[in-house]
């Protein structure tokens, strides 16, 4: 058995391998936090710990690759890793030698945890990744176990078969509108103080029914995967291609509106998309390619409610705003919208058909529409709608209204 052994940056950087064939390369302590400038490795030394490390290791213009079976451990809550530039990232365990990386102390939020800010090939895969997120990085928004990260730095990830558990943040955290999943597949996620993940609108179809977002008896903070249509620096991530949401068990909740121009969003059965106050989800954009098709079963619908337990709050609603034939709503539930005017449009209700410039165009059947703080449906005067077989009721302003 080897040693435990807790070690600065100066111990964990002169055992560095340089994966071009150079010898080690012995760094300072006081350069601990600087930038790694060469491709460098974690060997596995056997069973136990391999290293405990107490800084914020900086990735740039080199790869940093962490072999199957290594064992680290953070101490400090603004330790961790942060790739950056033209850095890389290589965390590729295996399925029988799983890498683990870990705060020293088996707490919430005990290290900060891995921020990439690169557009590189950055994978991590059979990896455990515990206690992080317990640090916001000046390059995130939020605090999360792992986060891509924002401004101008379009960062890229691959991430499978990973356990993301007890982060004092989110999971996983894309905060920026141009973050890209390029891969992503049954992964973990548990009793994280804050979403399973949070992720830009454009992403929303790399989820993976496979992935185990939130696990009863080890429960994330916020029971939900969180969805934003634009971030908070101002950057929209409208949906420009065709996808599918899948159902992956719990809610998505819609922080703000989210907008699909140029793509055709279909949803399996028994999706629910929960939306904050002021928030909706609209098409906009060419009618031949831009739509929205949600398709339910009598049994397991599609579900369009609200996100919060309070009466007196309420969501935009869904918004059609191009005359698209493939829109198309069917043993859907859309509830307790209607709160506000979806941009662009005089109408409010759970749905709008038509905005300023467009006629909007709908086929909705076998739907529930209920509890709308306006109307059920509220269409501009020359739409084109066609309905049958829904059910309407509680709608303050009446069940189909014209505007």
């Amino acid at each position: 058995m080897k040693r435990n052994q807790i070690v600065t940056c100066l111990f964990f950087l002169s055992c560095l391998i340089v994966l071009n064939g150079c010898k080690f390369t012995p760094i300072d302590e006081s350069d601990c936090g600087k930038e790694i400038t060469k491709n460098v490795v974690f060997k596995d030394k056997g069973d136990g710990v391999d290293y405990v490390l107490n800084c914020m290791l900086v990735v740039s213009d080199c790869k940093l690759k962490i072999e199957p079976g290594v064992h680290i451990q953070f101490e400090g809550e603004q330790s961790g890793i942060y790739v950056k530039d033209d850095g890389e990232l290589d965390i590729v365990g295996t399925s029988s030698k799983r890498i683990i990386l870990e705060g020293k102390n088996p707490v919430k939020g005990s290290w900060s945890g891995i921020v990439i800010g690169s557009d590189k090939d950055n994978e991590i895969v059979y990896t455990d990744i515990l206690n992080a997120g317990g640090f916001q990085h000046q390059w995130m928004y939020e605090k999360a176990a792992v986060g891509l990260g924002y401004k101008d730095q379009n960062p890229k990830l691959r991430l499978s078969n990973c356990n993301i558990r007890l982060s004092g943040g989110h999971g996983l955290y894309l905060s920026a509108s141009s973050s890209n999943l390029v891969r992503f597949n049954d992964n973990l996620f548990e009793e994280n103080d804050g979403y399973p993940i949070y992720i830009p609108f454009s992403e929303i179809g790399s989820l993976d029914n496979g992935t185990v977002y939130n696990n009863p008896s080890k429960p994330n903070t916020q029971e939900a995967i969180a969805i934003y249509g634009e971030d908070k620096g101002g950057n929209f991530s409208d949906l420009t291609y065709s996808e599918k949401i899948s159902d992956t068990g719990i809610p998505y909740r819609v922080m703000n509106p989210c907008i699909v121009d140029g793509g055709h969003l279909t949803f399996e059965p028994g999706v629910i998309m929960e939306f904050m106050p002021d928030a909706f989800l609209a098409v906009v954009g060419e009618d031949s390619a831009s739509s929205i098709e949600a398709i339910g079963t009598e049994n397991n619908p599609v579900t369009f409610t609200k996100a919060t337990s309070d009466l007196q709050s309420g969501w935009s609603g869904l918004y059609f705003a191009n005359t698209a034939p493939r829109n198309h709503l069917r043993n859907c539930v859309i509830e307790f919208g209607g709160k506000t005017n979806p941009y662009g449009s005089l109408g409010t209700g759970n749905v709008v058909i038509g905005g300023d410039y467009s006629r909007g165009q709908v086929e909705i059947e076998n739907c529930i529409i209920r509890n709308s703080a306006a109307y059920g449906i509220h269409k501009r005067f020359d739409a084109l709608f066609s309905g049958s077989g829904n059910y309407f009721g509680g709608n303050a302003s009446g069940d189909v209204g014209n505007f």
